[in-house]
């Protein structure tokens, strides 16, 4: 039965294709690992001589090295901003996903995963604020909050909805699948697979959750709304 977990139709249909790319860029090592997947054992071919013949293969890196010359060609030179770009912008640029990325190094990457997967998502978000103390430009500048852009995967966005509006085509639901790491009570971490989905003012968090009779669903965890 589907749930927030189910992928858009067109999201399966591109799977099939990244999986390939995937284990190209892996190279070498990804290609042993995925075994008969992409390196098929010969009808009379004994296990065992087909485990020698495996740990010997090896994967000329064309497609990643095809990848990385061509990105190194487009940015090759900085990027020159116009003169009309405004001064609030090249300070963004600085640090455009608040991780301390220029843009020119984001955009570098960025344009590398979609060299890779054919596409790349771009997220413009806001840090989560307190709404009452939070409330105009001033405030904005002296908590040092600010919008960020945030790299996505396109495996990450397993599902959208939209609709006309006005004549244009608007985004009204996404659903991105992600890990976030939690500290725990010591010095450990834990890894937590979980599922955002935006609307227009507001964000849902779903994590999975097990049942009283032992059934893993995925359950709401957080919501919060927002100005968007």
């Amino acid at each position: 039965m589907p749930d927030i977990s189910t992928p858009n139709l067109d999201y399966n249909d591109m799977v099939e294709a990244w999986n390939i790319n995937d284990a190209l860029m892996g190279g070498t090592l990804e290609m042993r690992r995925q075994g008969e997947a992409y390196l098929p054992r010969w009808p009379r071919e004994d296990k065992e001589d087909y485990k020698k013949r495996l740990s010997v293969a090896t994967l000329l890196p064309a497609y990643e090295e095809s990848i990385k010359q061509n990105t190194g060609r487009v940015f090759a030179e900085p990027i020159q901003f116009g003169e009309n770009v405004p001064d609030a912008l090249r300070e963004f640029s600085k640090n455009v996903d608040l991780e301390g990325s220029r843009l020119d190094v984001w955009a570098q990457a960025f344009f590398s995963l979609a060299m890779q997967y054919g596409l790349s998502h771009a997220l413009v978000d806001y840090p989560r604020v307190d709404a009452e103390q939070v409330k105009t430009k001033a405030d904005e500048k002296a908590t040092g909050v600010r919008p960020y852009v945030t790299m996505l995967n396109p495996r990450q966005v397993i599902g959208w909805k939209s609709k006309m509006v006005g004549g244009k085509v608007v985004l009204t639901a996404l659903r991105i699948k992600e890990v976030v790491v939690e500290d725990g009570d010591d010095f450990g971490q834990t890894k937590v697979e979980q599922i955002r989905l935006l609307t227009p003012g507001q964000v849902q968090i779903y994590r999975k959750a097990t049942s009283a009779d032992g059934q893993a669903s995925w359950a709401l965890h957080e919501e919060w709304q927002t100005s968007r």
